[in-house]
């Protein structure tokens, strides 16, 4: 199981976006740094703020 799918088996939702209305997935595919910004899509589905 990679972190994507753990994270959405656990309620995390893929399509919540930041201050700014960018989604995790969205910053991953514009900076190609794909760890960076799962990172941020774990402290989103936390409910913490970025």
């Amino acid at each position: 199981m990679d972190i994507y799918d753990y994270l959405i088996d656990n309620g995390a939702d893929p399509n919540l976006q930041d201050s700014f209305g960018n989604t995790a997935l969205h910053m991953a595919v514009i900076s190609d740094q794909a760890v960076c910004w799962l990172y941020k899509l774990v402290l989103i589905a936390l409910g913490k703020p970025v």
